[in-house]
């Protein structure tokens, strides 16, 4: 048998996907409300052909669907400048079953960095009676690491870790800005990220002399920025400028170390699990309006669902010689920030921001066998959440919606009602991708 063996994959991939619209801006097709054989109408209708167009020329038929250009109060009817960058990355290093493999050490490695980057900017800077001025930036991302012994392995010392590192860019940028008698601008911002980080035994590991070690671990950092054009944050200078600004963010991410169920270890030291996931997800929307009448609203919105799990599944009484060490660490930052600075040296200004951050931060550790130990056994697990939503309006403040006190269909209203639409939304997204 070979001193040491490692079966080892790298996986790097990059995609990116940036438009950026002439001076004069966009505007909406005339049959942009007619919905073509997939449903879809407006910004998404464009963006489906783009995507079905492309995916028949490469004879593949797994190319995603990319996210939809929409908010809580529907799809985009139309936009200036589109960016898409849709992304499915993966890195997998298997001993297969039936696959055997004898060294003095053996390491089972898998690394996997993936980028996935839009970008869009909507201008009209002309002196028209309407100027529309929309960015849409969708990024859609999905990445799965996996380092995996499915057959059996007999070694000194076996080592079995999969990593996802934080060197990932995964973003979506969304700028617009407008000028005219009319001003309307638009900026959609939507970054959906789906990450799994896996290390595994599933079959059988034998150690002779030293530890048995599986290791998984993730980093990653996911933003989704919605913003106008002017670096004072105004667009229009008109008698009527409307500014609106979106951003969301969602986030997947799962780290796991595990010996599976049915999986058996032969030991000659110690078990080591450990499982360690370290994420930051940031929606940021802001946007300005200036004219007689200035109406700027913004909504930012993040879902953050991360988790680092070990375990020990089910299977016959696992006999440890050495020491046994389970230990799962999260540690994850949910951020949004809404801005609705309206700028207007007319008669109103009118800035409704609302910044929603929703998490679901674990860490767990699970023994779901009988051991029988002659060393320390340690299971432990931490968590280190952050979440923080804020907003900050213009100087006029916000109005009511004409429809405020109207209940939905749970019965809120007013503020409760503005919340749960961006909230309803946003977990719409979120389930879309994970089916």
């Amino acid at each position: 048998a070979p001193e040491t063996a490692t079966i080892a994959a790298t996986g790097v991939s990059r995609v990116t996907g940036t438009a950026t619209a002439s001076s004069k801006g966009g505007q909406e097709d005339a049959d942009a409300g007619t919905a073509d054989g997939s449903g879809r109408t407006g910004v998404d209708k464009q963006v489906g052909a783009e995507r079905d167009h492309a995916a028949s020329l490469s004879g593949s038929s797994t190319t995603p669907e990319a996210p939809s250009a929409a908010t809580s109060q529907g799809g985009l009817a139309a936009a200036a400048a589109v960016g898409v960058a849709l992304s499915t990355a993966s890195a997998t290093a298997t001993i297969l079953a039936g696959g055997r493999v004898e060294a003095a050490s053996l390491t089972v490695t898998a690394s996997g960095e993936a980028d996935a980057v839009s970008e869009a900017s909507g201008s009209a800077d002309g002196d028209a009676s309407v100027g529309i001025g929309a960015g849409v930036a969708l990024t859609l991302a999905t990445t799965t690491t996996t380092a995996e012994i499915v057959g059996s392995a007999r070694a000194g010392t076996i080592a079995v870790e999969a990593t996802t590192p934080g060197a990932s860019d995964l973003s979506a940028t969304a700028t617009a800005g407008a000028a005219g008698g009319v001003s309307i601008a638009g900026a959609v911002a939507i970054a959906l990220v789906d990450r799994t980080t896996l290390a595994r035994v599933a079959g059988a590991a034998q150690t002779t002399s030293g530890a048995l070690r599986i290791a998984a671990s993730s980093d990653a950092a996911v933003s989704a920025t919605a913003k106008p054009a002017t670096e004072g944050g105004a667009v229009g200078s008109g008698a009527v400028g409307v500014g609106a600004a979106f951003a969301l963010v969602v986030l997947d991410e799962t780290a796991r170390a595990e010996l599976a169920d049915s999986a058996t270890a032969t030991l000659a030291g110690d078990l080591v699990l450990s499982a360690a996931a370290t994420t930051t997800a940031t929606s940021t929307a802001t946007m300005g309006a200036s004219g007689g009448v200035g109406i700027a609203p913004a909504a930012a919105v993040t879902i953050s669902a991360v988790e680092a799990r070990a375990r020990v599944g089910t299977g016959a009484t696992l006999t440890v010689p050495g020491a046994l060490t389970a230990s799962a660490e999260t540690e994850a930052t949910a951020t949004a920030t809404a801005n609705a600075a309206a700028v207007t040296t007319g008669s109103a200004a009118v800035g409704l921001a609302l910044g929603l951050a929703m998490a679901d931060h674990a860490a767990r550790t699970e023994l779901a066998r009988s051991v029988a130990g002659q060393g320390a056994v340690t299971f432990s697990a931490t968590t280190a959440s952050s979440v923080t939503g804020s907003g900050t309006a213009s100087a006029g403040g916000g109005e009511e919606d004409a429809d405020a006190d109207t209940p939905d269909g749970d019965g809120k209203t007013g503020v409760d009602k503005q919340i749960a639409a961006e909230r309803d939304h946003a977990d719409g997204v979120a389930g879309s991708a994970a089916g």
